[in-house]
């Protein structure tokens, strides 16, 4: 019983969000598919038992019967170690994937307690998200700017071409069956894994340096809604669709959260269009014609800045100039020569 109440709170968010999605675009809304293959069953704490680090999960007689038939799976429970942490009591609940090529999934999901919110100690660091640079970071308080996340690119593209590949030798099939190949399945499941990968560590970067920089307060230009309406062509709608904006607000925010650090999100409206000098940031003192080029910021002075560090710089001047805040302009040779950081720690695409 436990069970189905978690499956129907799962449709009961799945139809909020399609709604909601509908309300803004009625075009790009999608009737959600929560009976698919990748459906998550959620069991609750009062469905599974823990001895030391151990986690077992008794399965219902309708769940047993479903995976035997369905996934050609028989067991009747699930025996998990945990080795995460040694509290088994902060687990929240147990999420069971649908099995893929043989194996299957089980995320166990814990809580952990909230530091109190620091005070705001006036070092921020400010985070644009882009495309080609996904993350860039400008500091003031340690004059740098870092490019963070230049791996997400390549393993979306690399998986982008590969699914592409096998999606046509299934639709030259004789049977007629396309899309329907468990390597464009794995394939999907491998790219959701790697990007989430990615995310994590490049998160967890933002809140380690703002940690040891003693930085109370993350400022992160806000992109909801950047997809509606906004054609840039084929190849540049394919990045800006498949780069999970609101997945990256969540992971930073959680992680943020459970050290005391502040999140803010502004709007980042001509942050990339406004000189790194400009009085205001807004759509008065927006020159589009000095982005001279992709990735470069040309100035009246003629002094040539990173576009994205421009961008990155520009949401840190909105948010303190709209607190009344002081801007020191002294030195902003940290724009033109980002220092990029690569995470080798990422294993290999396949």
């Amino acid at each position: 019983m436990d069970i189905a109440i978690e499956v129907l709170k799962k449709v009961e968010w799945a139809w909020k969000s399609y709604l909601a999605r509908k309300k803004i675009n009625e075009n790009e809304a999608r009737l959600p598919r929560y009976k698919g293959d990748d459906f998550i069953c959620v069991i609750p704490k009062s469905c599974y038992s823990c001895k030391g680090n151990t986690v077992i999960v008794a399965l219902s007689q309708v769940l047993k019967n479903h995976m035997k038939k369905r996934f050609n799976i028989d067991v009747s429970s699930l025996i998990l170690e945990n080795n995460v942490f040694p509290e088994t009591e902060n687990i929240a609940h147990v999420e069971l994937h649908a099995p893929l090529s043989g194996a299957c999934r089980v995320d166990l999901l814990y809580r952990k307690n909230e530091e109190p919110v620091r005070p705001d100690n006036e070092r921020y660091l400010a985070i644009d998200l882009g495309i080609r640079n996904p993350v860039t970071m400008c500091s003031p308080s340690t004059d740098e700017v870092l490019i963070l996340g230049r791996e997400w690119l390549e393993c979306s593209q690399y998986f982008a071409k590969q699914i592409a590949r096998y999606q046509i030798l299934d639709k030259n099939k004789d049977d007629g069956r396309r899309f329907n190949s468990k390597k464009v399945a794995w394939l999907y499941e491998k790219r959701n894994n790697k990007i989430k990968e990615i995310l994590n560590i490049v998160t967890r970067y933002i809140v380690s340096y703002a940690l040891d920089n003693s930085i109370n307060t993350v400022i992160v230009g806000n992109l909801n809604g950047i997809r509606i309406n906004n054609d840039k062509g084929k190849r540049i709608n394919q990045m800006i669709h498949s780069f999970p904006y609101d997945r990256f607000y969540k992971m930073l925010g959680y992680k943020l959260k459970m050290m005391g650090v502040q999140l803010v999100m502004i709007d980042e409206s001509f942050t990339s269009q406004c000189s790194p000098y400009s009085k205001a940031i807004d759509k008065e003192h927006a020159e589009k014609e000095r982005r001279i080029k992709r990735g470069l910021y040309q100035d009246h002075s003629g002094a040539n800045f990173n576009a994205d560090a421009v961008g990155a710089w520009n949401i840190y001047r909105k948010y303190v100039l709209q607190k009344g805040g002081f801007v020191d302009y002294q030195d902003l040779s940290m724009l033109s020569h980002p220092k990029v950081i690569h995470f080798p720690v990422i294993p290999g695409k396949c």
